[in-house]
């Protein structure tokens, strides 16, 4: 009960069996016995030849005429091939003619075959195990890769009849787009299968003489069944695989991909260095205006300071000048002294108030002096008055000063003790040796009460 059937995945149209004569040449499709009926032999012999004994083996499309419809012959095919050879085949119709064996007659096949391919389930249980159907897959090697669509695309189309969804998704072609590759591709991977394997089950459970046999028969019918089951859905899988590494759209989609991500990858380099370089760009910038606004300030500074020193110099100029003015008028009045003594006193005067006062003090004294020439003298004594009263205050302050400030510093090892009477009388005598006006007053009477004191004071 042979014969030989091609494996070519799909139902061959016509215009279709020139592609799959090249397939098969090219070493894609190949001849396998798969143990079906031998197309040569003629349906009444081919009934003739079964056992009804073995009719889980035979081939029910067949018995009933339907070796090429197959799963696409319709219920009412069903019934009406059955019902054909009901007439033809009865063994009443037979008895006549004395060519009836009851015990193995192959009426009983052909009742078999249709009580399974009539009932829908039972159909879809025979369906699952259809002897012309290969359950062969394309490997993944240089001719799958190189005439992919011719490969693949009939397996997937045979393989599309077990799918619970439909209409299921086509395996398109080289312009197909991404998005329908890829929901081809995640259809297959996600593949629901009505296929089952009830079918191949060993023993009937009906057959048991108990309860407890008939479950153990049907344990390990289920058994068997999840195991078929897995394994079919590994080839689903696998076929998936085989087709995903082979697909040159994917290829061609991964190296976009990878150009993509490598663009990408080359523009977020490019942004950055862009970003780093217009950092140092606003940081140099930025460097250059503060450098610029310390220039610019030192240069104020520098025009500042040479102003205010040729301001000084002007003045200190237009002060000897006034002096010298002033002094004429001394001069021309001996001073304003009787004697050499006086005049001596009066000459020192003259220089404290020169050194002390400012120049707008020494104008105004020297245009009061013009402005009355009798009261010069008069004018003098009043200003040497008003001078010896400043000094005096000064003195007094600075005395004051002096004592509060060391009541209140911390006391050093070196400067434990107060201000005794002659440390009291050495500040006196430098505050009158260095007179008001004196540039670097302070400085100088602390510089000189530190050289002389003999207390340690600091």
């Amino acid at each position: 009960m042979s014969h030989v059937k091609e494996l070519s995945l799909v139902k061959i149209d016509a215009y279709d069996v020139w592609k799959h004569k090249v397939l098969i040449d090219l070493g894609f499709i190949k001849k396998v016995e798969l143990g079906a009926i031998n197309e040569d032999i003629s349906e009444e012999d081919y009934l003739k030849s079964l056992d009804p004994t073995n009719w889980k083996e035979q081939d029910h499309y067949a018995v009933l005429g339907l070796r090429r419809e197959r799963h696409f012959a319709s219920e009412d095919d069903v019934r009406r091939s059955y019902r054909k050879l009901v007439l033809k085949h009865h063994p009443d119709k037979r008895a006549n003619n004395g060519i009836v064996n009851i015990d193995d007659d192959y009426f009983a096949c052909i009742t078999k075959a249709y009580e399974i391919l009539g009932d829908p389930l039972k159909r879809r249980s025979y369906d699952s195990v259809d002897p012309n159907f290969s359950d062969d897959i394309p490997a993944v090697n240089l001719q799958s890769k190189n005439y992919f669509y011719d490969v693949f695309k009939p397996v997937f189309e045979r393989n599309s009849r077990w799918s619970v969804s439909q209409p299921v998704p086509e395996l398109g072609n080289e312009n197909s787009s991404r998005e329908d590759v890829e929901n081809f591709y995640n259809f297959w991977y996600n593949f629901e299968s009505w296929r089952e394997y009830s079918y191949l089950d060993e023993e009937d459970k009906e057959r048991g003489q108990d309860r407890l046999e008939r479950r153990w028969i049907e344990k390990q019918n289920k058994v068997e069944r999840q195991r078929r089951k897995k394994e079919e859905m590994a080839r689903i899988r696998q076929l998936t695989d085989n087709a995903y590494t082979c697909d040159p759209r994917v290829q061609r989609f991964k190296e976009n991909d990878k150009k993509e991500k490598l663009q990408k990858k080359i523009a977020r380099e490019e942004a950055r260095k862009a970003k780093l370089k217009e950092e140092e760009e606003a940081k140099r910038k930025a460097l250059e205006e503060e450098n610029r606004i310390k220039e610019a300030e030192a240069e104020r500074q520098r025009a500042l300071k040479e102003q205010s020193k040729k301001e000084k110099e002007a003045l200190k100029k237009l002060k000897r000048k006034e002096r010298k003015l002033l002094e004429q008028i001394f001069i021309e009045c001996n001073y304003f002294a009787e004697n050499d003594s006086e005049k001596l006193k009066n000459l020192e005067n003259f220089d404290k108030i020169c050194n002390i006062f400012s120049i707008e003090e020494i104008v105004s004294l020297k245009n009061a002096m013009n402005n009355s020439t009798e009261n010069r003298k008069n004018l003098f004594l009043n200003e040497v008055e008003k001078f010896n009263n400043r000094i005096n205050k000064e003195k007094e302050e600075n005395v004051l000063k002096g004592s509060k400030s060391n009541n209140n510093a911390s006391v050093n090892e070196n400067s434990s003790k107060f201000w005794n009477h002659d440390d009291t009388q050495l500040l006196i005598k430098a505050v009158n040796l260095f007179p008001a006006g004196k540039k670097d007053r302070l400085d100088c009477i602390a510089e000189y009460v530190t050289l002389h004191t003999t207390s340690g004071m600091q």
